[in-house]
């Protein structure tokens, strides 16, 4: 009698997964274009773009991102935060394409929020089936997930190729992985719109520091999709930046001035360089240039990464380390020559003591990039310099 039982619940568990998927199936159905975006760096960014490109022309677009902060977009004002009980899932995506389906979505724009290699190309083979993939760039981050090494990362990122479908990317570097994965599942990539092709008047327009690449991205998906330039770029401009989207803020603190770079949603070495050398060209006359570096005690390798991508930099002045693990950082910096002097490790990790720590290195001009991690301490630090803002110098950058 109980293996009876058993096996009656063994059928109707078998049943129930069979009709859940292909009602997911129906659903997915439902929306003519899904657009599932991967990469190291860029994701969020690029969801936004194409959405707001898409979305200026009259097409219904639901944007789900999973950056800085887990967010379901509607429209340019709209936002639905996704508040989660428990450590995230994939399966959440399918709650994504249920919802998508409800509004009658013309277009699913989605990120990938998978790091796991086997996980991610479960995400595009069974729940979302995209006519159109993107990956942004294949970088070191998350090696301790998708190493060891970034040959690695590429192999794991091209698990979202789609079949049969239309594959986008700024990568050049790991082209030959992507290539075999666009061969295999009989999809065709794209030639993206150069981004030495988009004017300084058209980045210009932009509230906040945009990377060309990410727009050049954008701007070829809409093209692709039937909407002109000129239509999208004008709902990218006017469309809301992700959390962690680079800007820059200018407060005046006990008669120095002090400068924020938003970076803080850099967390792997090559594109927190990057962001490094975009503000040392776009903001000078600083007194003296900090890097803010804000750990997490669950990427103590990514803490490593970064504390040797720091020694490489010359016209750095200062480090001042906060968040949690940073003993991590701190070893391997100085084992890579950093002196001791450089480092500076707030005992009390508050915006304003911080700020005062800063001051008192006597410098009337200061420039401070943020890179790491967007949360907990970063995301206080931002709120005080939003409040305390003079300036927002994004506005007078050049790019």
């Amino acid at each position: 009698m109980d293996i009876l039982i058993l096996v009656s619940f063994l059928i109707l568990f078998l049943l129930i997964c069979f009709f859940e998927k292909q009602r997911h199936l129906h659903f997915l159905q439902k929306i003519p274009v899904r657009i599932h975006i991967n990469g190291t760096r860029g994701k969020s960014s690029v969801a936004r773009l194409i959405a707001a490109g898409l979305r200026n022309s009259g097409i219904k677009v639901i944007c789900k991102t999973t950056g800085s902060q887990a967010s379901i977009i509607l429209d340019e004002t709209t936002e639905l935060a996704i508040k989660r009980g428990c450590t995230p899932n994939i399966i959440e995506q399918c709650k994504v394409v249920e919802f998508a389906q409800q509004q009658t979505a013309d277009v699913l724009v989605i990120e990938c929020m998978a790091l796991k290699p086997e996980l991610q190309a479960y995400s595009e083979l069974h729940l979302i089936k995209s006519t159109h993939g993107v990956i942004t760039n294949c970088g070191p981050d998350h090696l301790d997930v998708m190493g060891p090494g970034v040959r690695d990362v590429a192999l794991a990122l091209a698990g979202t190729v789609p079949i049969n479908g239309r594959l986008y990317t700024n990568e050049k570097t790991h082209l030959d992985i992507i290539d075999r994965a666009v061969s295999d599942r009989h999809a065709t990539r794209i030639d993206i719109i150069a981004p030495e092709n988009i004017s300084y008047e058209e980045m210009h327009r932009f509230s906040y520091i945009e990377h060309k690449e990410n727009i050049a991205l954008a701007l070829t998906i809409c093209r692709d999709l039937g909407v002109d330039r000129k239509t999208a770029l004008a709902g990218m401009v006017k469309s809301k930046p992700d959390l962690g989207a680079m800007d820059i803020k200018t407060i005046e603190w006990q008669g120095s001035r002090l400068s924020l770079m938003n970076a803080f949603a850099a967390n792997d070495p090559v594109s927190s360089k990057l962001c490094w050398q975009q503000a040392s060209m776009y903001t000078q006359q600083h007194g003296q240039k900090i890097m803010l570096v804000n750990c997490r005690q669950d990427r103590l390798d990514r803490s490593s990464q970064l504390a040797v991508m720091c020694a490489t930099l010359s016209d750095l002045d200062k480090i001042i380390i906060v968040g949690c693990g940073r003993q991590s950082f701190i070893k391997t910096a100085i084992a890579q020559g950093i002196s001791k002097h450089q480092l500076i490790v707030p005992v009390e990790q508050s915006p304003q003591m911080l700020v005062a720590d800063i001051v008192e290195l006597s410098v009337t001009s200061v420039l401070i990039v943020g890179i790491g991690n967007i949360k907990e301490f970063a995301t206080n630090l931002l709120q005080f310099f939003e409040q305390q803002s003079l300036t927002n110098t994004a506005e007078t950058i050049k790019i």
